[in-house]
């Protein structure tokens, strides 16, 4: 039997999506203004990203802050993001910097499931 790479069945009570039967060995490209210029492994090959979203929230954070697009690591994520996903007293008081440490305690939904 193939092992469950994921938490989500016991988190969500069901799996979120499809599972790989089995893991990519270690593969990655390298992107330079859009344009694919290194890659090693079997980039076409599906697998669960889990903890490098942070690398992606931190890289994207800095290049909003860059670009003027966020003003300040400290301001309140309500403040950019109108979705209804901020408007409570729990999220409200979120910053950009609470998201980037992973110490927000956001709670709400997440692809129809409690993500408390």
């Amino acid at each position: 039997m193939t092992p469950n790479f994921s938490t989500q069945e016991e988190i969500f009570g069901k799996l979120l999506g499809p599972m790989p039967t089995s893991r990519a060995a270690t593969n990655g490209l390298l992107l330079r203004h859009g344009y694919v210029v290194a890659e090693w492994g079997d980039t076409q090959r599906p697998d669960p990203t889990y903890s490098v979203a942070k690398s992606f929230l931190s890289t994207i954070l800095g290049v909003s802050l860059d670009r003027g697009l966020i003003k300040s690591i400290q301001d309140p994520v309500a403040s950019y993001v109108p979705d209804g996903g901020y408007e409570s007293a729990q999220n409200r008081p979120i910053t950009w910097e609470h998201h980037a440490r992973q110490t927000s305690e956001w709670e709400g939904e997440l692809w129809g499931k409690n993500a408390n």
